[in-house]
Formats: structure tokens, C-alpha cells, sequence
């Protein structure tokens, strides 16, 4: 049973996760930072414009809800009226 695979204790070898990371102050270290930057600053204005968009979604409803029930209100007094003319 001991001649299963171990990583170093050392953190020196390479074939585990995270441990890809080139040391710091190095160009592939900064490459791999800039490229992340890049993935971040992507990521968080995707969702920006998704909430945007979401919230442009909500106000156009908001505005179609008053105007629906505009019609429906004046549909209630149209059919009061019917109903008090029909009493006559």
C-alpha cells in the first residue's frame, strides 16, 4: 500500500492542482494575472448588463401593469354603468 502516489510534501511538484502557479514577480506569473484580470473585468460586466437589462425588463412590465390596469379599470366602470342603466 505504500507504493501509491504521493505529492511532495514540499509542494514542489507540479502534477497537483493549484500548484500551476508560476512564482510571483515572474512574466508567466503576470501574463497569467493580466489574463485573469481580463476574465474578471468580462465576467463582472456580463453580469452588470444582465442586471441592466433585467431591470430595463422590470420597468417596461412596470409600465405595461399600470397601462393593463388602466383598462381594466375602465372596464369595471363600463360595466357599472351597463349594469345601473339595465336597473332603470
Amino acid at each position: 500500500m505504500g507504493s501509491s502516489k504521493r505529492k511532495s510534501d514540499t509542494g514542489n511538484d507540479s502534477s497537483g492542482s493549484g500548484s500551476d502557479q508560476p512564482p510571483k514577480g515572474t512574466l508567466q506569473y503576470m501574463e497569467k494575472r493580466m489574463k485573469n484580470n481580463v476574465a474578471v473585468k468580462r465576467s463582472r460586466d456580463k453580469s452588470k448588463k444582465k442586471s441592466q437589462e433585467a431591470q430595463s425588463k422590470v420597468e417596461t412590465l412596470e409600465i405595461q401593469n399600470k397601462h393593463l390596469q388602466s383598462t381594466v379599470d375602465g372596464y369595471a366602470i363600463f360595466r357599472n354603468d351597463i349594469i345601473c342603466y339595465k336597473v332603470l
